[in-house]
């Protein structure tokens, strides 16, 4: 689906009139997973990437979910954790 390109007043309205409509959007929008999103902010990123994807496996009987989950950021956002 295509991006999701909503204002703040927009998305406020959908929230508290039409929430099914809301969700429909999100179901129906793509997050561009892309090493644009590394860049900084000042030159249109926003300095992390986020990606997850949830599957379900059949081994013999058992159904298994599987979450692959990557998370890239600054490593001052972990050092400065650390102190």
């Amino acid at each position: 689906g295509p991006k999701l390109e909503i204002s703040d007043e927009e998305w406020r309205k959908l929230l508290r009139e039409e929430p099914d409509k809301l969700e429909a959007l999100y179901r129906n929008t793509v997050q561009e997973v892309s090493s644009k999103n590394l860049l900084d902010i000042k030159d249109g990123g926003s300095e992390h990437l986020s990606y997850r994807e949830l599957n379900k496996v059949k081994k013999g009987e058992q159904l298994l979910n599987i979450m692959h989950f990557v998370m890239i950021e600054k490593i001052e956002k972990l050092t400065d954790s650390l102190a």
